[in-house]
């Protein structure tokens, strides 16, 4: 969910719905709300000629949905920043757009906690939650850098995820920040650690804040 905004537009997708957030510098955030059974939301960024994934779906029934809303936008999915949600029922969704990831998330959802988590929420939900983890084709680091040629970002490490800085539009992408749905903080070091990086984006600029999970 986004903090601090509301959204120009809203467009019923599926079970769900996706909110339309205009940035400066022409871009643009569209937030799926999937409505799934673990209250997953999936970000996209929008820029003047191109789209920028952030995370994915978890529930087969929402790829599809996601994956036609996209297609509507009339822009080329270029690149999906994969922080914790590597699920990915197949290329097709995403026009075979290449996940990217620095090396802590390559490392969690291969055999760290982001796949143990996936492992075991696919055991609960059964064969509509999605357990298969793309493959994350480029490795991206950590820091101040531009993605799509364009994107002037800073990548931040949070846990095994990351965390997706827009300084110039002050907005920043996160996976795990809920409030009345799940937020896992696995000890009171965590936890510290979000407190102390939600402080550093407010004294960094943030007024805007996405999350994969919210309500």
């Amino acid at each position: 969910m986004c903090f601090a905004m509301e959204p120009s537009s809203t467009v019923s997708v599926g079970n769900g719905d996706v909110k339309v957030f205009p940035l400066e510098g022409g871009l643009s955030v569209h937030l799926y709300e999937t409505k799934d059974p673990l209250g997953d939301y999936v970000q996209l960024i929008e820029t003047k000629n191109a789209l920028l994934g952030f995370d994915n779906p978890a529930f087969k029934k929402d790829f599809g949905s996601w994956g036609h809303y996209i297609e509507s936008l009339k822009k080329p999915l270029k690149l999906v920043v994969i922080s914790n949600h590597a699920n990915d029922a197949g290329p097709q969704w995403r026009e075979n757009a290449p996940f990217a990831a620095p090396n802590n998330v390559k490392e969690a959802t291969t055999a760290g906690a982001s796949k143990a988590i996936s492992d075991s929420l696919s055991k609960n939900f059964g064969a509509e939650f999605v357990s298969s983890l793309g493959k994350i084709n480029e490795t991206i680091p950590l820091g101040q850098q531009k993605l799509l040629g364009s994107v002037n970002c800073i990548i931040l490490q949070d846990g095994p995820g990351i965390v997706l800085v827009l300084p110039e539009q002050k907005a920043a992408f996160m996976h795990m920040l809920g409030a009345d749905t799940h937020s896992i903080v696995g000890s009171p070091e965590q936890a510290d650690k979000t407190i102390a990086l939600l402080k550093q984006l407010k004294k960094d600029g943030v007024t805007m804040v996405f999350t994969d999970h919210h309500k």
